[in-house]
């Protein structure tokens, strides 16, 4: 990530903000298309564009597949080729597993604010809203980073001694980020540094514990499905983030505070303030999903 900044910041100095990201969105769909027509699962098979279009349907022409290629063995879900089912197929048999859809919330509940925040936010409400210096708020934001490596550490010897409760400790420590939120929004004229620095410090845990979703994922979906199922998952801190980032702009282009001119507290603290609702859907959602999950392993005899 570190290193990707540097191009990106000398395309937003060349090109600015519109230009810059527009240029990435124009290199990715390129890049989305030749992956479409040229890449290859294995030597000597076709590649995407012509499996979808042109189809092995004859018998013949599945068994001279099968002679020519050997198909290696992964988590990947086979969707497509000979014997496949289908990409949604798959989708909505994996929906239907309360599991799947458990990991999908906990990957949702718990890195999307922290995204939101050093991505875009985070420095234009600390310095904009609060009144920070920038050096202040970029320690803050950095010390957020700090916190995500050293849970990293952590979170793997924890999660694995508590397997059983690893929803549960994440489901509190969502509580306990959307609490200090509020504690931030709350404060009378302005948060101090302090609840600001511990606000983004232990926000910064939640990407650790994000992971909890894929090995949630990795319990509940068949062997030959994790690798979609985990993509399922892996969308939910991203669409969130994605969401909560759009919408904090929204409500200070609404409240008159668009432009770094015309920042201001009043305006911050109701855009910021939509994160809590989402992080109250996100355990609402772990909530609902949590029994279900547990009730469909007693069923299938896995727990």
């Amino acid at each position: 990530m570190l290193i990707a900044v540097t191009p990106l910041a000398a395309s937003v100095a060349l090109l600015g903000w519109t230009g810059a990201f527009s240029s990435l969105a124009l290199i990715a769909l390129a890049l989305m298309v030749l992956i479409f027509i040229l890449l290859k699962d294995t030597p000597g098979s076709l590649p995407l564009a012509r499996r979808l279009f042109k189809p092995q349907n004859t018998a013949t022409e599945q068994r001279t597949s099968a002679t020519t290629v050997a198909v290696p063995i992964t988590d990947a879900l086979p969707v497509l080729g000979p014997g496949s089912s289908g990409i949604v197929p798959a989708l909505k048999s994996l929906l239907k597993r309360p599991g799947v859809r458990l990991g999908f919330w906990v990957h949702f509940a718990t890195c999307f604010s922290t995204n939101s925040f050093v991505l875009l936010w985070g420095l234009p409400f600390m310095t904009g809203g609060l009144g920070y210096s920038f050096a202040t708020a970029s320690t803050i934001v950095s010390l957020n980073v700090v916190a995500l490596m050293a849970a990293g550490l952590i979170a793997g010897p924890l999660f694995t001694r508590f397997i059983r409760q690893r929803v549960e400790i994440v489901t509190g420590l969502v509580a306990v980020i959307a609490a200090l939120w509020c504690a931030v929004l709350l404060y009378p004229g302005g948060a101090p540094v302090w609840l600001m620095t511990l606000t983004a410090m232990i926000g910064g845990i939640g990407g650790p514990a994000s992971m909890v979703a894929f090995e949630v994922v990795r319990t509940h979906a068949p062997y030959t499905q994790r690798g979609i199922a985990t993509g399922i998952a892996n969308m939910g801190g991203f669409l969130g983030a994605l969401v909560n980032v759009l919408a904090i702009g929204l409500i200070l282009d609404f409240t008159g505070a668009g432009t770094p001119d015309t920042y201001n507290l009043e305006s911050f603290r109701w855009a910021m303030a939509f994160q809590v609702p989402l992080m109250i859907l996100g355990i609402t959602m772990m909530l609902i999903e949590r029994p279900k999950a547990q009730k469909y392993l007693r069923e299938k005899g896995l727990r």
